[in-house]
């Protein structure tokens, strides 16, 4: 966010300059514009990318703490079923074939 009001208020001292020295030539006019839009796409851009990124996270966070719920509900409710359900899950996260006893 520091980026665009940096950007923000280098355009706004350009601009007084221009209001105070007169008519901008017509070539800085059209830099100025390029500039602040790229500034302004990369700022969108990395917000962008921030959201997804906390977004991802939150819904990671979230499975985790419902995947712990699920296998503490199962342990109280049968632990004998948690331990097949554990060694179940276990051995697909090796890669390996699920034996059921």
């Amino acid at each position: 966010m520091a980026l665009g009001s940096a950007a923000g208020l280098a355009v706004l001292a350009v601009l007084e300059t221009f209001v105070i020295v007169g008519d901008p030539p017509g070539p800085v006019v059209a830099l100025l514009a390029v500039f602040v839009i790229a500034v302004a796409g990369v700022v969108l851009t990395v917000q962008a990318v921030q959201r997804r990124r906390a977004r991802r996270e939150r819904a990671e966070r979230a499975r985790a703490r419902a995947a712990s719920r699920a296998r503490f509900l199962m342990a109280v409710l049968d632990p004998e079923a948690a331990g097949r359900v554990m060694r179940h899950s276990h051995r697909q996260t090796r890669n390996e074939p699920c034996r059921h006893s």
